[in-house]
């Protein structure tokens, strides 16, 4: 039960580290929901939730103090070895060694330092021989499943450590773009607008035949916007003629006259429609060509940082001209991450226009199947 009064303090033991680490999908970190809490009163300084809490969880009914262990490094004679002096460069590294029936492995390094610089130690601490063959690998992602990255022995953690951040965002690009590919869209017919012509007298079996000469070669060609005044004027003479048609010809004129103007809106709609609707998707094709763009470009940074990396450690003379071109490459890195992200970003904001259209489009489409059953009547009875 919640109190204000409290707050919640979370202990993860070495224990936990080890149970954990290598067990489940967490690295680096525990599990918190799987480990020991404490409520204590929000005023409590947290010395003294140490040395109070912390001692009263070890008592035992024969123990009245709290034991403290110091875990110490052996060297010559099994004497303790001093720790190394504290920079902010230092970093602890956590390894895994695949085997369950041993503990944790775990080492504080510079963050300039370089792989190769400590296999011996790494091996030395597996039990392994001095002289043994070992790879060093990263985890970076867990979900769905364990992907690692080859550590590159010749370049330093701070390297490596920056090299993996670039490769993992692009990897998740690589499924985002893979996912934006599944999702497809379709094509479809097409409407109009209005236009209406009356006579006022009935036509002339002259003007009945030249009519339906015109109806005729209407009919027997796609509709056209260009040609609706034609149909527009053909349809009026007929509508009225007394003469010259048969009872079916009539009705259906009739008929397609009423829905004329509809005919029409439907078809200028559609062209718009799609004409929206293929803009919008030629942007969408145009951006995901962006991030594949983007993703063969990484590939070549990817390869020039590994070239760098190899350059560093052969060319030492020219240390500083290589960090300094190492340096302009991880900024053009991070701009491209950050021109994907925008990429990206356009990209998913594109998706409901694109959705919004291709429903306008799915409508327009249903409209001008009504119409185009129409034009498909008349013209059946006058070719």
């Amino acid at each position: 039960m919640d109190n204000p009064s409290y707050k919640i303090i979370r202990v993860a033991r070495d224990q936990d580290l080890i149970e954990q680490i290598g067990r489940d999908i967490y690295f680096d970190v525990v599990d918190h929901d799987r480990v020991r809490t404490f409520h204590v009163l929000k005023q409590t300084p947290f010395k003294l939730f140490k040395v109070g809490e912390l001692k009263e969880i070890s008592k035992k009914a024969e123990e009245k103090e709290l034991k403290l262990f110091l875990e110490v490094e052996l060297g010559l004679h099994r004497r303790p070895v001093a720790p190394p002096v504290k920079s902010t460069e230092d970093i602890l590294l956590f390894f895994k060694l695949y085997d369950p029936e041993k503990g944790e492995l775990r080492l504080f390094v510079n963050s300039y330092a370089k792989p190769y610089d400590i296999l011996g130690k790494v091996n030395e601490m597996a039990g392994f021989g001095p002289n043994e063959e070992v790879d060093l690998y990263e985890e970076i992602k867990f979900v769905p499943f364990v992907m690692c990255e080859l550590i590159d022995r010749a370049a330093s953690f701070r390297t490596n450590q920056e090299t993996v951040r670039f490769v993992s965002y692009f990897n998740s690009l690589d499924e985002f773009i893979g996912a934006a590919e599944i999702s497809g869209s379709g094509e479809g017919p097409s409407s109009g607008t209005q236009t209406s012509h009356i006579l006022p007298r009935a036509p002339s079996s002259e003007e009945v035949e030249n009519a339906k000469q015109s109806l005729k070669e209407c009919l027997s060609d796609l509709f056209k916007l260009n040609m609706k005044d034609r149909l527009a004027s053909a349809l009026s003479t007929l509508s009225i003629a007394e003469t010259g048609l048969s009872d079916e010809q009539r009705s259906s004129v009739l008929e397609f006259r009423v829905n004329f103007d509809n005919f029409i809106t439907d078809y200028l709609t559609f062209e718009q429609d799609n004409s929206e609707y293929e803009l919008l998707k030629l942007q969408s094709d145009l951006l995901s060509s962006a991030m594949k763009k983007n993703r063969e470009t990484h590939l070549s940074y990817k390869e020039l940082s590994e070239k760098l990396a190899r350059e560093k450690e052969e060319l030492k003379k020219k240390l500083e001209e290589t960090k300094s071109r190492n340096a302009k490459l991880i900024s053009d890195w991070e701009a491209l991450m950050a021109e994907s992200k925008e990429t990206k970003s356009k990209y998913i904001s594109q998706k409901p226009k694109l959705a919004e259209a291709e429903e306008r489009k799915r409508i327009a489409e249903e409209r001008m199947s009504r119409s185009t059953a129409a034009w498909s009547s008349l013209k059946a009875r006058f070719l």
